[in-house]
């Protein structure tokens, strides 16, 4: 960034904003913060994963159990409570919707996940 100081002269004028810069994009910055929220979400859950093989290494020996690597009965276990479910919200709404909508498996992975406490 330029600072305006009364002891530099530059050699070229400074133009007031970058070149090719159009009115309606928000610049580089909002790219800059997005890309470093999203860094520090992969590092946090890299920082967890390593907190994690740490301490369990530490306790049960190397290698890392099978359990802590392979999430499948996690998953099929979420998806057998969700197709088992009786009152759903999905189920308030099939008059508007589609009856797939309510009975298609969909997959999706993040790392927040709704808790109950």
């Amino acid at each position: 960034c330029w600072i305006e100081r009364e002891d530099v002269t530059p050699p070229r004028k400074q133009d007031p904003k970058p070149g090719s810069q159009v009115s309606w994009h928000p610049g580089f910055r909002s790219h800059q913060l997005r890309g470093r929220v999203l860094a520090m979400i992969v590092l946090d859950a890299l920082q967890d994963a390593i907190d994690t093989w740490s301490e369990i290494t530490i306790v049960e020996g190397h290698p890392l159990a099978d359990e802590y690597w392979h999430v499948t009965d996690m998953y099929e276990n979420i998806k057998s409570k969700a197709l088992n479910l009786e009152t759903t919200h999905c189920n308030k709404i099939k008059e508007h919707v589609p009856e797939r909508v309510c009975s298609t498996p969909l997959k999706g992975r993040t790392e927040f996940t709704p808790r109950a406490n």
